[in-house]
């Protein structure tokens, strides 16, 4: 069985709407630059506060 994996691509501004777990074509489009990976919105914390983002997530991950 292969793993789940998931990382954070680079915050877009304008990409998301502004809810979580969004299916965001922008992020789809990020994401798949690595094969079988997938893409949707999410909040994340950093310095300046919460910014929206894309998560990536490979075709394992349910």
């Amino acid at each position: 069985k292969r793993e789940c994996f998931k990382y954070r691509a680079p915050y877009t501004r304008g990409s998301c709407d502004n809810y979580k777990h969004v299916k965001s074509a922008v992020c789809k489009k990020v994401c798949q630059r690595r094969k079988d990976f997938d893409g949707r919105c999410e909040l994340f914390q950093d310095e300046r506060g919460l910014q929206l983002g894309c998560l990536c997530l490979s075709s394992d991950c349910k």
